[in-house]
């Protein structure tokens, strides 16, 4: 498989979901076109794709039943809730004393101290990017509503 092939390989499902750019989108369009090893491919992700949304419309509607069951059940969703909570809190002591100590304690280099501060500013900030992508992703995600 050369870099070309490789390159579109990494594309065809996103193509496939209509999820790519416009860029994106023709790059495949004009590569699939020339080679038949990458349309070959697209058929057969295109075929499981299809026997995948099969295999949920087949579902007995008692078996669709439980799992819409097993998934909203609201003790199941409350306690791990809780238990991520208590994690993240958990941690975020941790952190937050272990950093306390460090702050307080004689060390000889004082660049050893703004070395770990900045250290921690820069975990901070990047969890806050992190966050915010998230909060801004989830306002669009086109599969938060999807039911399994």
């Amino acid at each position: 498989m050369d870099e070309a092939c490789a390159n579109v390989d990494e594309l065809l499902s996103g193509y496939l979901d209509g999820e790519l750019t416009q860029k994106d989108r023709q790059r495949v369009d004009r590569h699939v076109e020339g080679c038949a090893r990458c349309t070959a491919r697209l058929r057969e992700l295109d075929a499981l794709r299809v026997s995948v949304g099969r295999l949920r419309l087949d579902m007995d509607p008692e078996d669709q039943e439980r799992w819409r069951k097993v998934m909203d059940n609201a003790f199941e969703r409350t306690a791990s809730g809780i238990g991520w909570v208590l994690v993240v809190g958990a941690v975020f002591v941790l952190v937050g004393y272990a950093g306390y100590e460090f702050l307080l304690a004689d060390v000889e280099p004082p660049m050893v101290k703004w070395a770990v501060g900045a250290l921690y500013l820069g975990l901070a900030v990047l969890l806050l990017s992190v966050l915010r992508q998230r909060l801004k992703a989830r306002k669009t995600d086109k599969y938060k509503d999807v039911e399994i």
